[in-house]
């Protein structure tokens, strides 16, 4: 079959033509003459399985033009009237001077347009635009249903459908051509398209020269080619979503009951919900479903727009929102202290704020002082109970109960501070209505001592109070305490003054959430005058302040600030070293810096000694590891000793004898930028002066210090301290 296709190619390039009418028709461009109609026999011939990105023909031999690479990336589907682009990049032969090109039709384009553009063509079966073509020698044509082209009996015949050829009659040897194709589908279903790209040598002359017994065999020596197909699904789009209701109930409400929404669509699938009701509660909305209240009474609006790829469609639905005051709701003004009860009833009338399709009675009070509450809701239905926040229905829940008294009766045991609270009683069942019994006990609290803070935040934290004889000192005896805990989520520097106009402060830092904690730091005059300052880092944990007084038995207020700001690791430790073993386990993590050695990260360990001692020292980690011994207990002290690989591996080792004095131990890492964990081990043992030098005597002056401190005595005069010094001569002297 594709000798055949060769053979058609050979005809339409100028020979057959030549021999049939003596010569080759000028009016038509030899590209397409040769390329428009192989089109068209190849979309019968040579069309490749739907999807295939490139079918060859038969190989040509060695020295015959043919293409280096073709690349074409075609989409698998669309919609209709989506665009889509097609690029055809070819790369041609060693030789100058061949002739090739690529070819395109497509069969479904079958209708004539009147687009009188070369590059252009638009009818209501698609579009097709040349987009770009590689200029120079090239050039490109765009053959419509209707246009003549030439036969291989050099016959001009109408074509059946859409093409489009570039060509070029005199290619450069691989030299780079390019076709860009956009391409609009008007209608549905599996497009067609097919190619051709061709190639033949010294231009027009070598494609159908030899008699017509020869061009099948002509063709196999002298043309390169390739054909294929592919088919892009074209799809309808998807229509427009339609809003059919907007499924919101119910329409008519009490303050603070919920109203739920879920349209009813019509039309495509809506991708995207955009809902928006103005002073509800959310107020937006972008799932298909949605809820929402209002703690205002008025008529309210619930506004919907739903969308897809091709479209919105929106629609609106009003809510009335009516008050829950009046009937629905009793002001009792200031509770009195004792019991207060009072019998009601779930008649339908009146809605629940809190819970949807439940009625409710509501009752509004105030406390003057800090009281605690025993509330009773009892019915012979199953209640529920509710404490809200504030002086209106909007007010946020405080506490809750449903079965907590006796049976299915709802009980709430709370102490409030001074303020307005609403208690809302009602069902736990939907459209219950009956009779009920709400019993309120109020009894004075006492003030609570203890304040949680939760997680301390970053800057200052504040706080006002007063010692006024009810909460006592758990660490200063006769005295008053308030107390604060706090919690830290990272090593932090915090900073406490406690202060007061009249009194004279004391202040207390206790480990842990109590006020019992054991002490970390306390404080009498470190502020200002009387006043109590605590600066201390501490790490991740929940401490405990106490503020209290100097004196026993004294009331009066006081603030209490406390700044806090992250605190850097301490990169160096220090204390006295024992005798024996020390062993500790640490990391490079790029939080501290060597002070020896640029570009590496350390940690400092800083030890005193209060004897002459024996240090043997070890660092040992999975990197190379080096040891600095410092004079000073600073991490910047004159450098000792040092090692790189005197232990194990590459691991560091120091075995040194010290006098008494304060020393620093730098463990860092032999090369720059290494983050990894250690292992320090100190061994330390009491080493005794050596009471006894040795030496050859040099030539000239040798002098040296030394003292007598009694740990070395006199060997010939009783009861006196010495040093020793023994030498040898080589030579008389």
């Amino acid at each position: 079959m594709g000798v055949f296709a060769g053979y058609l190619k050979l005809l339409i390039c100028g020979g057959v033509a030549q021999a049939i009418s003596g010569t080759r028709p000028a009016a038509i461009p030899m590209g397409a003459a040769c390329l428009s109609l192989v089109s068209i026999v190849l979309a019968v011939l040579l069309l490749g399985s739907p999807g295939d990105a490139l079918a060859s023909g038969p190989a040509a031999p060695a020295g015959v033009p043919q293409f280096i690479s073709a690349t074409l990336n075609p989409p698998t589907s669309v919609e209709v009237g989506e665009t889509f682009r097609m690029e055809f990049e070819l790369i041609g032969g060693a030789d100058s001077g061949d002739h090739g090109g690529v070819s395109v039709s497509f069969p479904g384009l079958t209708s004539r347009d009147t687009n009188s553009s070369r590059l252009r063509y638009s009818s209501s079966q698609g579009a097709v635009r040349t987009v770009s073509y590689t200029s120079g020698t090239a050039n490109v044509s765009q053959y419509r249903p209707g246009d003549q082209i030439w036969t291989s009996r050099g016959v001009q015949v109408a074509a059946d459908y859409l093409l489009v050829e570039s060509d070029d009659p005199s290619w450069p040897s691989r030299t780079r051509r390019e076709l860009v194709l956009e391409v609009t589908p008007y209608v549905s279903g599996p497009f067609v398209i097919n190619y051709r790209y061709w190639m033949c040598e010294n231009e027009y002359t070598d494609c159908g020269r030899l008699p017509n017994s020869q061009q099948s065999s002509a063709f196999d020596r002298q043309q390169g080619w390739r054909v294929g197909a592919f088919t892009v699904q074209v799809e309808e789009p998807d229509p427009v979503p339609i809003i059919n209701s907007m499924g919101c109930s119910p329409t008519s409400v009490n303050v603070g009951q919920t109203v739920s929404c879920r349209p009813s669509l019509g039309g495509g699938s809506a991708t995207e919900y955009d809902w928006d009701a103005s002073g509800g509660s959310p107020s937006s909305g972008t799932t298909r479903s949605f809820s929402t209240r209002w703690n205002t009474s008025g008529t309210k609006r619930i506004d919907l727009e739903v969308c897809n790829d091709s479209g919105c469609d929106d629609d609106s639905q009003t809510i009335v929102v009516r008050s829950t005051q009046g009937t629905c709701y009793s002001d009792w003004g200031a509770l009195r202290t004792g019991n207060t009860r009072v019998n009601g009833a779930w008649d339908g009338s009146c809605a629940s704020t809190q819970r949807s399709d439940r009625f409710a009675r509501l009752y509004g009070f105030t406390l003057n002082q800090r009281t605690r509450l025993e509330i009773d809701l009892t019915s012979g239905e199953d209640t529920y109970l509710y404490i809200l926040d504030g002086s209106n229905t909007r007010g946020s829940v405080l506490y809750a109960d449903d079965d907590s008294g006796s049976g299915d009766n709802s009980y709430l045991d709370v102490t409030l501070n001074a303020g307005a609270y609403i208690i809302e009683a009602t069902t736990f069942s939907p459209n219950t209505t009956a009779s009920f019994s709400l019993s309120v006990n109020a009894t004075p609290a006492p003030r609570n001592c203890f304040r949680n803070w939760g997680t301390l935040r970053t800057g200052n934290t504040s706080v006002s109070g007063s010692w006024n004889g009810d909460c006592a000192s758990t660490h200063r005896s006769g005295r008053y305490g308030r107390f604060y805990a706090f919690t830290l989520t990272q090593r932090t520097r915090v900073q406490i003054n406690l202060s007061s106009s009249s009194v004279d402060t004391y202040l207390y830092l206790l480990n842990g959430g109590t006020s019992g904690g054991s002490v970390i730091d306390d404080n009498d005059d470190g502020g200002a005058g009387n006043n109590s300052y605590l600066d201390v880092t501490l790490n991740t944990g929940t401490y405990t302040i106490e503020a209290t007084t100097f004196s026993p038995n004294t009331t009066g207020s006081f603030s209490l600030s406390v700044n806090a700001e992250p605190a850097p690791l301490n990169c160096l430790l220090s204390g006295a070293l024992p005798t024996g073993n020390t062993s500790v386990s640490g990391s490079w993590d790029g939080s501290c810096a060597s002070t020896h050695r640029s570009g590496r990260y350390a940690r400092f360990y800083a030890f005193t000694l209060t004897e002459r001692t024996r240090v043997q020292i070890s660092l040992a980690s999975s990197v190379d590891t080096y040891l600095y011994l410092l004079d000073g207990a600073n991490s910047r002290g004159s450098v000792i000793h040092y090692d790189d690989n005197s232990g194990s591996g590459n691991n560091a080792y120091l075995d040194v004898t010290l006098d008494s004095g304060a020393y620093t131990i730098e463990a860092t890492t032999s090369r720059s930028g290494v983050t990894r964990r250690f292992t320090l081990n100190i061994n330390a043992t009491p080493a005794p002066l050596n009471c006894l030098l040795r030496g050859a005597l040099p030539t000239g002056n040798t002098s040296v210090s030394g003292s007598w401190d009694g740990d070395c005595a006199s060997t010939h005069r009783s009861g006196r301290y010495a040093m020793f010094y023994a030498f040898t001569l080589t030579e008389r002297t």
